[in-house]
Parts: C-alpha cells; sequence; structure tokens
C-alpha cells in the first residue's frame, strides 16, 4: 500500500494492559489513588479475555453510580502541576463504553460510511484486537506470535494496521 492507496482493511491491534473505559467519548483507566501516574502492577501478564471481562464490570459500576447518582459520575483528572481534580460529569449509560464497544462503534462508522475521502473504496474492513503488553517492556514471544498470527491472513499491500 502506498501513501495513494487507500487500505481495504484496517487491523488495529491494542496493547494497552490496563483496563479501560470510555465516558462521553474519554478514555478513563482505574488508578491507585497514591500513584496515580503509574500503571497498576497486578495487571502485568492479564490476558486480553480477563481484561475485557474487568472493563465489562467496570461498566456495569459506572452504570450503577450513575443510577444512584442521578446520571453523574465522579471523574478524577490532573491539571498542569499532576493535582488530582475530582470532577461530577453528566453521562447517559448509553455514553458508557468498554474498549471493545467502542471499537464497535468505529467499525460500524466506518463500514456505514461508504467511500472514504472519494478515493474510489466503497468498503472498509476494520478489525480490533488485544494484545496486552506489559508497559515500558517489550512484548514477548508470545506476543508476537499472537501479532503475526493475525497480520498472517491479510493481505498486507491493501492493509492499514494500527498499533
Amino acid at each position: 500500500m502506498n501513501e495513494k492507496t487507500p487500505p481495504k482493511k484496517i487491523i488495529w491491534i491494542n496493547l494497552r494492559e490496563e483496563p479501560l473505559i470510555y465516558i462521553n467519548g474519554v478514555p478513563y483507566v482505574l488508578r491507585d489513588q497514591y500513584f496515580t501516574l503509574r500503571n497498576i502492577k497486578s495487571y502485568s501478564g492479564i490476558t486480553s479475555t480477563r481484561l475485557e471481562s474487568i472493563e465489562m464490570r467496570l461498566k456495569e459500576d459506572v452504570v450503577g453510580e450513575l443510577h444512584s447518582y442521578d446520571e453523574k459520575i465522579l471523574l478524577h483528572g490532573e491539571d498542569e502541576q499532576g493535582n488530582i481534580d475530582p470532577v461530577w460529569e453528566d453521562c447517559e449509560v448509553e455514553n458508557v463504553l468498554t474498549m471493545r464497544e467502542a471499537m464497535d462503534v468505529l467499525r460500524d462508522e466506518v463500514a456505514e460510511s461508504g467511500v472514504i475521502a472519494e478515493s474510489g473504496v466503497k468498503h472498509v474492513h476494520v478489525e480490533f484486537h488485544r494484545v496486552p503488553v506489559t508497559a515500558e517492556t517489550p512484548p514477548d514471544d508470545n506476543d508476537l506470535d499472537h501479532m503475526l498470527q493475525i497480520l498472517g491472513g491479510s493481505s498486507l499491500s491493501d492493509t492499514a494496521i494500527i498499533l
């Protein structure tokens, strides 16, 4: 695939090892309140199946809080100095998505959009995969094998790959 040839397929491989949830289109992860800038070590080596299961439970917790707090959720962000800022965010249940659900929405939007940038490509297939890799470490042999297996069945000449 060159710059002028649009992809017919997009393979998106997410390497993030932490549970992630989208609230109003913004991604949030769980953090230890005393180590907000660090990944939680207990997720090290987690499988994609287990990770997605945790995300579904996290979504259920968020939805429960929305019901308990009049469609509001308490979120914590950081200011420029690294201080934690708690904020009550208005949110409707349908605006709480797991990573898998968010990627399904993206896939459906791309499929429904038809021609991409007047390129002549009428259908683009988006494929999403999770291969959790521990932060600041290289993928291990199993991770690399998994990624090669994902890519092995595709014609890479017309496929865009997002890691």
